[in-house]
């Protein structure tokens, strides 16, 4: 090899070492500056309007209208969002029961970073998204004594709300928190029994939103979406290797 032959190895080395280092830092990051899917969801995450009027704890940065926000506080709860009416099942809920619903339902419209976990399967717009063992836990002790009739919210949709079948309790149907956020919706949510790397249904509005700090296990296997960095680091590794062929 000729010293401009090692040359161009070294600066080779050099740009891939930098540009792996920009990649991994986050390769889905460019998802963030999107938002899911949906009808109660914007394109973008963007602060709330004069019409934001619950879901506070996104009102700074979210994905969901404000019209969604209207719904969720409304008498009515999300029952023009989500087609059914939480009471609508098995006669009425309790009041921390409801509670916990409202924040499931405002973290699901409202939570930006929950992108990252987009990912279609059957009936699922997210897969398996780490929820905090004792937020699953607290939503099962505020709910285990009301009744509930389908385990899995997807099929009430499809029975277009109407309950057909034999109330249960929540603790007859999902015997614990985990039950409750691993079945309640498919697969959409994952009990994360650690509390560590893991999202809440609800934060201070004041403060940093502490989701934005979680990252899937797996960057690879999430939305399905390659990031800009990501198509970059390929095609340059492209360039790269064409030209070592060349030396």
């Amino acid at each position: 090899m000729t010293f401009k032959g090692f040359q161009i190895h070294v600066q080779v080395a050099i740009v891939l070492i930098c540009l792996t280092a920009v990649t991994c830092q986050d390769p889905n990051q460019d998802l963030l500056d999107y938002c899911m899917d949906g009808f109660t969801h914007k394109i973008t995450p963007s602060p709330g309007g004069e019409g934001y009027v619950d879901c506070l704890s996104w009102k700074s940065r979210s994905c969901c209208s404000d019209n969604f926000t209207r719904d969720v506080a409304s008498e009515y709860g999300v029952t023009r969002a989500l087609g059914y009416s939480w009471d609508q099942q098995c006669g009425n809920l309790s009041q921390g029961c409801k509670q916990y619903l409202k924040d499931e339902s405002c973290f699901f419209a409202c939570e930006p970073n929950i992108v990252r976990w987009r990912k279609k399967v059957g009936r699922l717009n997210i897969y398996t998204v780490p929820v905090c063992g004792h937020v699953c836990d607290s939503w099962f002790e505020a709910c285990k004594h009301d009744m509930v009739c389908y385990r899995n919210a997807h099929d009430l949709r499809q029975a277009g709300g109407i309950c057909d079948r034999k109330c249960r309790t929540y603790e007859e149907v999902y015997t614990d928190g985990a039950g409750l956020c691993e079945m309640a919706w498919g697969s959409s949510f994952k009990y994360e029994a650690s509390n560590k790397n893991c999202f809440v249904f609800r934060f201070d509005p004041d403060t940093e939103n502490p989701n934005s700090k979680v990252r899937p296990a797996n960057t690879t296997a999430t939305s399905g979406v390659p990031s800009s960095r990501t198509f970059l680091f390929s095609f340059t590794a492209l360039v790269v290797m064409a030209t070592l062929l060349y030396i």
